[in-house]
């Protein structure tokens, strides 16, 4: 009898043994799968250098126009142009003249990442990336919801490593020393005289190529913290200013709505 026992518990020992391999490399053939939303634009330079052209043309050209007008307007982007913008970055940053070419590389490649791509199903922005050691792809998708106040509130929706979910709560801890991180760095670009005791979550200060690089620092800074209030959502552009009042992910498009800002008293005396 105690010989049947013994066989009994060693068998069922090895099935459960075997049984955690194969849910071990099932989970392991998962995280590898890379999702088929996951295509990585590849451009020639002279091609990154035209979509960058494009893209300052198109933004620009856009605030320009709205923020000449008296009603609201808005700026939408495909998936496609995105990704475009995505693989352009370096090249987008690099029109100013105090960034060099390969600084966007390098900050990517000393963090162990490449080939960002946006992927845009209704209602959420999901963000993918390339870690370079182990080849895996990560992605985290991003929500934002204005409050009755104007505010905007920026959550992290869902979050995998290839097809494996992970912990949300996971990814806020890992996100909290790289939020320390930009903090510091958008603390140091700006002057001393102007410097706030609390740097703020997420502003649009303008639309030059920093400008933008500043918007999705802020934006990373902004995930599941405290919503953004509606007087840190305006932007000086022409002879006005403007603030986003909604952000529409729906058929592969990301629509920015914007709306004038009224002058206030001073101002108006000023002029």
């Amino acid at each position: 009898m105690n010989g049947i026992i013994r066989k009994t518990i060693k068998y069922t020992v090895i099935a459960i043994v075997a049984l955690v391999m194969l849910v071990a490399l099932g989970i392991f053939l998962l995280a590898s799968w890379k999702p088929s939303e996951y295509e990585p634009i590849r451009l020639s330079d002279g091609q990154k250098h035209e979509v960058a052209s494009k893209f300052i043309n198109k933004v620009v050209n856009a605030f320009l126009e709205g923020g000449q007008s008296d009603g609201p307007f808005s700026l939408t982007f495909t998936q496609d142009q995105m990704n475009r913008y995505l693989t352009s970055m370096d090249h987008i940053a690099t029109l100013r003249a105090s960034v060099k070419h390969g600084d966007v590389y390098k900050l990517m490649d000393d963090v162990g990442l490449a080939e960002p791509v946006v992927h845009l199903p209704d209602g959420v922005l999901v963000i993918m990336v390339r870690t370079r050691d182990y080849e895996k792809v990560l992605s985290a998708g991003l929500t934002f919801t204005f409050n009755e106040d104007e505010s905007l509130k920026i959550d992290l929706h869902s979050a995998h490593i290839g097809r494996v979910p992970v912990p949300k709560a996971l990814v806020r801890n890992r996100l909290q020393p790289v939020k320390a991180i930009l903090r510091e760095q958008m603390e140091k670009m700006q002057p001393a005289s102007t410097r706030p005791t609390k740097p703020k979550g997420f502003v649009l200060v303008g639309f030059s190529s920093r400008d933008i690089a500043r918007v999705i620092r802020g934006t990373i800074m902004a995930i599941d913290e405290e919503a953004i209030p509606a007087s840190d959502l305006v932007s000086k552009t022409g002879g006005g200013r403007i603030r986003i009042t909604g952000i529409d992910i729906k058929d592969r498009k990301m629509t920015l709505h914007f709306t004038p800002v009224p002058k206030s008293t001073d101002e108006k005396t000023a002029n």
